[in-house]
């Protein structure tokens, strides 16, 4: 971003390192930092959404905890518990979480999820899931990692603290 930034406004490494060398602040330099500053965030938080879609879809079953299918499974729970730091109980959370693979019906208010694989999970219209939910989480035994699908009906209330299993689906208005 900063590369982009000093490209954009036609600044080379010559000028950096002169300004390095010898800093002043001046408006342009006050309000490129400002802008860098206030992008970095909303765009990191952005492309983990974008991260967890690229790595390609997890499949329901068992795998070995020692594969390459069990890193991904990691990485993605690891980036939805990262943007749920930024984003959860938000407008914006809901959003986040379709972009990074979860079928999330309208209305629907989430709060945090944990140790969730996005593709894994469906919620249904106007559910609430209050915080601390740990819903279609992998399940760890013995050196393999099972994982299955999780489907929650329509204006469903999950409060604080709830385990929803893998596999498990819920039916409407519970």
């Amino acid at each position: 971003l900063a590369v982009a930034l000093a490209a954009s406004a036609g600044v080379d490494s010559e000028q950096i390192t002169r300004w390095l060398l010898s800093p002043t602040l001046t408006l342009p330099i006050a309000l490129a930092v400002i802008a860098f500053a206030a992008l970095v965030t909303p765009l990191t938080v952005a492309m983990q959404a974008v991260a967890c879609r690229l790595m390609g879809r997890v499949s329901a079953g068992v795998m070995s905890r020692w594969s390459p299918d069990y890193v991904r499974v990691w990485l993605k729970t690891g980036l939805v518990d990262a943007g749920g730091r930024w984003l959860y109980g938000t407008l914006f959370w809901p959003t986040w979480l379709r972009v990074a693979g979860m079928k999330v019906g309208r209305g629907c208010e989430i709060s945090g999820l944990i140790d969730t694989v996005p593709e894994m999970v469906e919620i249904g219209a106007g559910t609430f899931c209050a915080d601390g939910i740990y819903l279609a989480g992998p399940r760890v035994h013995r050196g393999t990692v099972a994982i299955a699908a999780v489907k929650l009906g329509q204006n469903t209330f999950l409060g604080n603290g709830v385990v929803i299993a893998g596999g498990q689906q819920l039916s409407d208005n519970i």
